[in-house]
C-alpha cells in the first residue's frame, strides 16, 4: 500500500508527470513527421506544475538524427493545443529561418514536436559574462529579431496563415492593462501597496496623454523575454509561441527591455535606459511614449506578483522585487 501511495505521488511530481506524458505524445508525434519512434533517448529540459498537471519541455536523442523537442502541458485541453499548434505554425510561416519549426501535432497528447535549435538563450549569455562589448552584441542581435519579426507580418485566417501586411496602426487602448493592475491591487496583499498606488497613478496620467493614439502594431510573441531568444553566434531564434497575437508591437520591446533592466541594470536604471543597444538594433518603428507605457505596466505586474512577506520569497522572487524597487522611484519620476 505504501509503495503505491510513494508512486502515485512521485507521478505527480512534474518532472515524472512530464518524462511519463512527452515519451507518450513522442511515440505518436514522430511517425506523423516521418521518424521512427523507436531507439531514442529522451532528457527532460523543463517542467513545471501548472493548476492540477505541468508542463514542459523533453528532448529526443538517437544516433544518426538531429535532436527533436517536444512541448507539452498536462492535463490535455484540446482548444489550447490547437492554439499553441496554430501559434506556432504562424510564427514559423512568419518568419522562417528566425523560429523553432512545427514538425507534427498531437493534440490528444496536449503536444508538438519541434524541431531543435542549438545555442544558449540571450538571459543565459548575459547571465555568465562581465564583457560589455558581449552584452551590447546580444542585445542588439535580440533587438534586430524582435524588429524583423514585427516587420514579417502574417496573421491567422480561418485554418491556416496568411501573408498580410507586416505592420500596421492601431489606437492605443490603455483602459484594459490598467483594469487589471487596478483589480490586482483589490485582490492581493501587495507589499508596499501605498507606493504601488502612487506608481499606478503615475501610469494612469500617462495612458491619458496617449490613449486612443495610433501607435505601431503587429502580430507579437507575448511573451517576449531574453529566456524565448536563443543566440548561436549571429544567430537568433524564437521559441515559445503561445502568446502570439495582434497587438501594440512596443508590448514586446517593453517586455524584453524590463527582462534586461531587472536582471543585468545596474542601480536605477530604467528599461529604457539600460537596453539602448537593443532598441538601436529593433528596425521597426519605436513609439517611446506607448514603450514607456507598456515597459510601466510590466513592472507593476512583476510588484503585484510579489508575496507581501518577505519570507514567502523565493530567492529568484527577492531579487526581482530588490530591482523593482530599486527601478521605479525614477521611472515613474516619484
Amino acid at each position: 500500500m505504501a509503495g503505491a501511495v510513494e508512486q502515485r505521488r512521485a507521478m505527480t511530481e512534474p518532472k515524472a508527470q512530464v518524462s511519463s506524458a512527452g515519451r507518450a505524445a513522442f511515440s505518436a508525434l514522430a511517425p506523423r513527421a516521418g521518424f521512427p519512434s523507436e531507439g531514442w533517448q529522451a532528457v527532460v529540459l523543463s517542467a513545471r506544475r501548472e493548476g492540477t498537471g505541468a508542463r514542459g519541455v523533453l528532448r529526443f536523442d538517437r544516433d544518426g538524427f538531429a535532436p527533436l523537442i517536444v512541448k507539452l502541458r498536462q492535463p490535455v485541453d484540446a482548444a489550447r493545443s490547437e492554439a499553441a499548434r496554430a501559434a506556432h505554425a504562424l510564427a514559423a510561416h512568419n518568419l522562417p529561418g528566425g523560429t523553432v519549426r512545427l514538425l507534427a501535432a498531437a493534440p490528444d497528447h496536449g503536444a508538438l514536436l519541434l524541431s531543435h535549435v542549438p545555442g544558449r538563450t540571450a538571459w543565459e549569455i548575459l547571465s555568465q559574462t562581465e564583457d560589455s562589448a558581449e552584452r551590447i552584441r546580444v542585445l542588439r542581435a535580440s533587438g534586430a529579431w524582435l524588429g524583423a519579426f514585427h516587420l514579417a507580418g502574417g496573421a491567422l485566417t480561418g485554418g491556416g496563415a496568411k501573408r498580410s501586411a507586416p505592420q500596421s496602426d492601431q489606437p492605443v487602448q490603455t483602459a484594459p492593462p490598467l483594469r487589471r493592475l487596478r483589480r490586482l491591487a483589490r485582490q492581493r496583499d501587495i507589499p508596499q501597496a501605498g507606493q504601488y498606488a502612487r506608481c499606478l497613478a503615475a501610469l494612469s496620467h500617462w495612458a491619458a496623454a496617449i490613449e486612443g493614439q495610433r501607435t505601431p502594431a503587429a502580430v507579437i510573441h507575448g511573451d517576449m523575454t531574453l529566456s524565448n531568444l536563443l543566440v548561436e553566434g549571429d544567430t537568433v531564434t524564437g521559441i515559445d509561441f503561445e502568446n502570439i497575437a495582434p497587438a501594440p508591437a512596443m508590448r514586446d520591446l517593453a517586455r524584453l527591455l524590463v527582462d534586461d533592466a531587472i536582471w543585468f541594470g545596474q542601480g536605477a536604471e530604467g528599461p529604457v535606459e539600460v537596453s539602448a543597444p537593443g532598441i538601436d538594433a529593433y528596425q521597426a518603428q519605436i513609439d517611446i511614449a506607448v514603450l514607456r507605457f507598456y515597459a510601466g505596466v510590466r513592472l507593476l505586474s512583476l510588484w503585484a506578483a510579489q508575496p507581501n512577506e518577505p519570507a514567502d520569497r523565493s530567492p529568484r522572487r527577492a531579487y526581482v522585487w530588490d530591482r523593482i524597487q530599486e527601478i521605479v522611484p525614477d521611472f515613474f519620476m516619484l
